[in-house]
């Protein structure tokens, strides 16, 4: 880019390329930083020198070489001279100058080459500042550096000697901050200073294969597992560090890089962990107390994922956060498996087994008290959604952790019951578009369709009722009877409606209609005609509708039943009729 653009100006000249040339160098990561800045400041001393040393002869030579002239007073056969010789001395008064203030054997005398030698050594200054200020620069960053290290050394050695810290644990924090010092270069600070997109590229290149061949991501989605590198950082540990401690509830958790670390319980030593391996993935995910310690064998480099960043990656990605306990607890309990084949054997080797048995199976169930607290957490969140009737945090919910859209409370309360209730319409269309069941029961033995009705939600209960829901009735003619025996009429209308059978009998035999012709309501009557109820339907005693309402004597229902029979016979001799009437022949024949 430098290059073209310098090509590009043709009004630049030697001077401009030369510029042009040097902030290219300069900027050029794969050449020393030191030698190229050292070759800048000679070349823009020469350059200067070359232009002073010229424009001295030119004013000299303007002047014809009188004796008024720097060359006239002190070398008056210097114009009869080789160009070289010429070129040579001019450039000698011009570095003499430059770097002191002349030795006096060459000055000037003319006014005009007074005021030219005023001017360049005012830019002599600059250009000697400049100079002087790069070189520093380059001298003393090095030493800046180890000082800063030796200064945060002492601070920490200080800090142990005025609190009588235990010299093991002195030496321990002076060698850590001593390997951090060493291995700086291995740090990845510089990506910070990467767009994130590239930063993402080299993460994913140096760390992802370590994710990918662990059991806990299996199955997680791409986006999840470049977060989850994304927040990786890459901590150094000397011999005998403690990562976890027994106890203690984990910041983070570790992926091992390179190196090794023991697991410890109560003291004993467990086994080895290697490299590729994760530490501290159950307690810090399923949120309980460190099992047991790990203690590095040796200088160890590894990564570490924060506790709070993954929370808040878990946040966005809850499908993919289920997956990774799903999966703690299928390693677990294939480590169960395995290790209580072998720990009632006898000797050392059993014992092993048995402690191991013993931590896998305590572990176990810890995650799955984990995985059920996050199975509740999101019951609670789906819950408190479909109440607000954010249909859109609904659906992201359900499809988000996975889960189905069925699940429950402690009461059996799910979604689709508070919706209903509530009148969220929008809610139970998701619901039932992602596959929850319109009949389900809580532990009450209420449906989504009797809490719609229930809070008088009609649109909800007219689109349940469309995808087949019903109310669910353990005694629908009970329900009736008892609705009837109240001349409720606009309940009965709504069970009626939504698929109540009209003769549906109590224990007794007796249907609403039987209710309602015994206690004269005929709006009630006239409702469960119209909805098929039969009035010779029998009670246990051989009672009917009809002499419910003769016994009890209710004359309007009577006459209700009369021409209800009236026109049912009336519509059964018209079916009759057209039945029997002869077909016309020519009809047949067109």
């Amino acid at each position: 880019m430098s290059s073209r653009l310098s090509t590009d100006l043709p009004l630049v000249g030697a001077t401009g390329r030369q510029l042009f040339w040097s902030k290219r160098k300069v900027g050029n990561c794969f050449l020393d930083y030191t030698l190229v800045t050292v070759v800048k400041l000679i070349g823009l001393i020469l350059l200067t020198a070359h232009m002073s040393g010229c424009i001295l002869y030119l004013l000299a030579k303007e002047d014809d070489y009188s004796e008024n002239t720097w060359i006239g007073s002190n070398e008056p056969t210097l114009p009869d001279r080789s160009m070289m010789e010429r070129y040579v001395t001019s450039l000698y008064w011009a570095l003499t100058t430059m770097t002191t203030v002349g030795y006096g054997d060459l000055s000037p005398h003319s006014l005009s080459e007074r005021t030219f030698a005023c001017f360049a050594l005012i830019g002599y200054m600059g250009l000697s500042a400049y100079t002087l200020g790069n070189i520093t620069l380059l001298t003393t960053k090095a030493d800046s550096q180890t000082a800063e290290h030796r200064n945060r050394m002492k601070e920490i050695y200080e800090y142990m000697e005025t609190r009588n810290i235990p010299e093991d644990i002195e030496r321990a924090a002076l060698a850590s901050c001593q390997l951090s010092w060493e291995l700086s270069m291995f740090r990845d600070d510089a990506l910070e200073h990467c767009p994130p997109s590239i930063r993402l590229r080299v993460m994913r290149h140096l760390y992802r294969e370590y994710l990918t061949d662990s059991y806990l991501f299996a199955g997680v989605s791409n986006q999840f597992l470049d977060a989850i590198i994304g927040s990786l950082e890459i901590e150094f540990f000397i011999k005998g560090t403690f990562v976890l401690t027994e106890g203690a509830v984990p910041e983070a958790m570790y992926v091992i890089l390179d190196g090794s670390v023991t697991r410890i319980k109560n003291g004993e030593l467990m086994d080895k962990i290697g490299r590729g391996k994760i530490v501290g993935e159950e307690a810090m995910i399923c949120d309980f107390a460190q099992y047991a310690s790990f203690r590095t064998d040796g200088v160890s480099r590894i990564a570490a994922i924060p506790r709070p960043i993954f929370k808040g990656i878990a946040a966005k990605f809850r499908r993919d956060a289920n997956r990774c306990q799903e999966n703690i607890a299928m390693d677990l309990k294939r480590e169960c498996a395995k290790y209580s084949k072998t720990k009632d054997k006898p000797g050392t080797y059993g014992k092993l087994s048995k402690a191991r048995w013993e931590m896998c199976n305590y572990k176990l169930s810890m995650v799955e008290d984990g995985i059920q607290r996050s199975e509740q957490d999101v019951v609670t969140s789906l819950l408190f959604t479909a109440l607000r009737g954010d249909a859109s945090e609904v659906k992201h919910l359900i499809e988000g952790t996975g889960k189905s859209p069925d699940i429950c409370d402690y009461d059996g309360r799910r979604a689709i019951h508070i919706a209903s209730a509530s009148g969220n319409l929008a809610v139970v269309q998701v619901i039932v578009e992602l596959g929850g069941d319109v009949n389900v029961m809580d532990n009450f033995g209420s449906c989504a369709m009797r809490d719609a009705l229930k809070n008088e939600q009609l649109d909800v209960a007219d689109y349940l009722f469309s995808k087949g829901a019903s109310l669910n009735l353990e005694d629908p003619g009970g329900m009736l009877c008892s609705i009837a025996s109240k001349g409720d009429l606009s309940e009965l209308e709504l069970m009626l409606k939504y698929g109540v059978f009209a003769d549906s009998a109590d224990y007794d035999g007796r249907t609403a209609l039987h209710l309602a012709a015994a206690e004269g309501f005929p709006p009630l009557v006239k409702l469960l005609l119209r909805y098929g109820a039969s009035i010779n339907a029998k009670d246990r005693w051989g009672h009917t509708p009809y002499s419910e309402a003769e016994v009890h004597g209710h004359p309007a229902i009577l006459q209700l039943f009369s021409d209800h029979e009236a026109a049912n016979l009336t519509v059964e001799v018209n079916e009759v009729e057209i039945q029997s009437t002869p077909r016309d022949p020519t009809s047949v024949i067109s």
